[in-house]
């Protein structure tokens, strides 16, 4: 199974990046892929559940007390490439 202290770490580390940009909050639009083509052994629906929980987070988070319009929300796209699997 998928070590949960990677998983843990990797979602951490994003956590605290979109928490450096929300002193400029403003709501996304974006796009999420997560890839491990390279990593062998592990069930691919692992990495298809992390991709699908940091897109709801980003784009159904309230970053801001202000409403934005669909056409207001920063278009980005954000690319996760898992290139190992850590044992412990």
């Amino acid at each position: 199974m998928f070590n949960s202290i990677f998983m843990h770490k990797i979602i951490f580390s994003f956590i605290l990046f979109i928490f450096s940009v929300q002193a400029f909050a403003q709501e996304f639009n974006a796009s999420v892929q997560v890839t491990a083509q390279q990593v062998e052994g592990t069930d691919k629906k692992v990495y298809q559940t992390l991709q699908q929980a940091i897109y709801e987070f980003i784009n159904n988070r309230k970053w801001s007390n202000y409403q934005y319009k669909v056409e207001e929300r920063i278009e980005c796209t954000f690319m996760i490439t898992i290139t190992e699997r850590v044992f412990q």
